[in-house]
């Protein structure tokens, strides 16, 4: 796997984010042992009704009625857990119904299942074996860039729309995915690059070349090896949620003795993405203790990092700091290793996505950077 030293500063514990309580007892409640899982249950619920806690903890609800369920336990809150997972389980196969021609196409181009990412994955027989389990807003698919053009024109022409701004004339400078909608209910995210934040086109064909087979419902597909399975979850995620907490957790608890920290680290390092899975892996250990090794957080902890690494794709931008860095790292991560011309066009084509984001000139979202702050250019940046 990819590796080498970058420059920059080490982890600060003081830039980590904690956990609420009430996150961290959902987290433990979906792990419990059986003999556990009602008291864990009435310490989620102690001081709130389900209808009363966050969205982020209300996304294990399928998750937690699984568990009541195949245990064959009852408690106070099990209706309105069966009511999420019922509509996680009907949303999903909403999901499933619509992609079917749009995979079965992409098996014909490939000659192989559809690589599967994220949700889906977890969702499959692989891992939890249940469509009404974990909340899939999109089934996200990998899919090799030289392929990506005549699959998009396929199902554009097949009733697929476009659902987010793309900029056409250097999409695989400003994008790593193409979300696809047909209006009955299907959502594909087409990627050629598997993290938003770093652009390794063979680092990703080689995770890529290394997928098994896995079931999603009653269709074929593939999915990351465990560990690269995990590093795509602790790369990915954005410092908010809490159910990709989950997946860390149930990945390392299958595959305890076959995920391989040590690639994983260098994996993480090599890509610049130490920040994202350094909070993710050390969230999973303060939710679940015995999850994460301590050798792999405290190599993670203690990585050089590139100045890019800690601009976090996704959060508001509430100082002209963080907006002038959150451009730069853009480019970084998008030009790494490319000659200068090819750095200019990077920068070129990220500084008109963004003002296209905002209906602006490239020069006035530079100048809104300097002189006036973030507050125009904090929604609608590319991914």
């Amino acid at each position: 796997m990819t590796g080498g030293n970058e420059r920059g500063r080490a982890g600060d514990d003081r830039r980590r984010l904690r956990l609420p309580a009430q996150h961290r007892a959902f987290i433990q409640a979906c792990l419990a042992p059986p003999d556990d899982l009602i008291a864990a249950l009435d310490e989620c619920f102690a001081d709130a009704e389900p209808r009363d806690v966050d969205h982020a903890a209300q996304q294990l609800f399928g998750h937690l009625y699984r568990r009541l369920d195949t245990e064959g336990l009852d408690h106070r809150t099990r209706p309105s857990l069966h009511r999420a997972y019922m509509h996680t389980w009907h949303n999903t196969q909403r999901l499933l119904f619509n992609a079917r021609p749009l995979f079965a196409r992409i098996e014909e181009l490939t000659g192989r299942p559809p690589l599967v990412l994220k949700g889906g994955a977890m969702a499959s027989s692989a891992y939890y074996d249940d469509l009404g389990v974990r909340p899939v807003m999109d089934l996200d698919v990998f899919v090799e860039r030289s392929r990506v053009p005549a699959l998009v024109d396929w199902a554009t022409a097949d009733g697929w729309m476009v659902s987010k701004g793309l900029d056409t004339s250097d999409i695989f400078i400003v994008h790593h995915a193409i979300d696809l909608e047909n209006g009955s209910g299907g959502a594909v995210d087409i990627h050629w690059a598997l993290l938003v934040q770093s652009r390794d086109n063979d680092g990703d064909r080689r995770l890529a070349d290394g997928a098994v087979d896995a079931r999603l419902g009653d269709v074929d597909v593939r999915i990351l090896r465990p560990t690269d399975q995990l590093f795509h979850t602790a790369a990915h995620a954005k410092p908010e949620g809490i159910r990709h907490l989950v997946d860390v957790a149930t990945i390392v608890r299958r595959h305890a003795d076959t995920i391989d920290w040590s690639a994983l680290v260098d994996e993480v390092i090599g890509r610049r993405t130490i920040t994202y899975a350094e909070q993710t892996l050390s969230q999973a250990e303060e939710a679940m203790p015995g999850t994460v090794p301590p050798a792999a957080l405290a190599r993670l902890r203690a990585a050089p990092r590139h100045w890019s690494d800690t601009a976090y794709h996704g959060q508001p931008m509430t100082t002209r700091r963080e907006a002038i860095r959150r451009l730069a790292a853009d480019v970084s991560t998008r030009a790494r290793g490319e000659p200068p011309a090819q750095r200019v066009r990077v920068a070129r084509a990220m500084v008109r996505r963004y003002a296209q984001a905002q209906e602006m000139s490239g020069r006035d979202v530079l100048v809104t950077l300097v002189t006036r702050g973030p507050g125009e250019l904090a929604d609608g940046m590319p991914q």
